[in-house]
Order: C-alpha cells, then sequence, then structure tokens
C-alpha cells in the first residue's frame, strides 16, 4: 500500500464520520426542537408558564448543542477535504479531527482510531 492510498482510506473514514455526524446533528435538533415547540405550544394554550419555560429552554438548549456539534464538525471536513486531496495539511487537520472523535464512544472512538491509524501508516510508508 502507498501513502496515497492510505490517506485515501483515511479521508474516505473521516468522510463518512462527518456524514454520521450531520445525520445526528440533524436529528438531535429535529428532537430537541420538537420537544421544546410542543411544551410551548402545550403551555401557551394552557396558560402554564412553568411549560413555556421548559419548552423554550429545551429548544434553545438543542440549537446551542447542534451548533456546538456543527462546529466540532469542520475541521473534520477540512481534514476530509485536505486528505483527499493531498495536501500538506490535511493529515494534521485529519489528526486533530480524528482526537475529537475518540471521546465519542463508541462511533466516533472507532472512526478515531482507524483514521488515526491510517494516518501513521502513510507517514511511516512516506517516511521509509
Amino acid at each position: 500500500m502507498t501513502a496515497a492510498a492510505a490517506d485515501r482510506i483515511a479521508g474516505a473514514l473521516l468522510g463518512l464520520f462527518v456524514v454520521i455526524q450531520m445525520l445526528s446533528l440533524a436529528l438531535m435538533l429535529l428532537a430537541f426542537l420538537g420537544v421544546g415547540v410542543a411544551s410551548t405550544v402545550i403551555g401557551f394554550v394552557q396558560e402554564e408558564p412553568a411549560a413555556v419555560l421548559i419548552g423554550s429552554t429545551f429548544g434553545t438548549v438543542g440549537v446551542l448543542a447542534s451548533a456546538l456539534l456543527f462546529a466540532s464538525t469542520l475541521p473534520a471536513v477540512a481534514g476530509t477535504w485536505g486528505l483527499l486531496l493531498r495536501r500538506g495539511w490535511g493529515r494534521p487537520m485529519a489528526g486533530i479531527s480524528a482526537l475529537l472523535a475518540l471521546p465519542t464512544f463508541p462511533v466516533g472512538t472507532v472512526f478515531g482510531v482507524g483514521i488515526l491509524g491510517f494516518i501513521g501508516w502513510a507517514w511511516s510508508l512516506e517516511r521509509g
């Protein structure tokens, strides 16, 4: 296997992880906003200020958590792009993204270890 092939595999793994993150982001946003809006509407209809407060808080937390997840996805998108185009900054960016993915057990851990393994393999192949 060549270093370029290892980079392509790492880039494909990172790209797949980005897709999974975006799908989970959409589901999380849908769930938080759905519950938040439903609780707020029920609170308004039944004139329950606590339900309105809880619903709006739940929706706000969902939007903020989704924004954080989206922001954490951006380095992975850049790393994927850099690896697939064989840019010099691609491996370090992908390595940072893989390290950030490790705590998200079990999916992020599997992808993070795989990406780090292929990046390390590519570096060792280049160094001879």
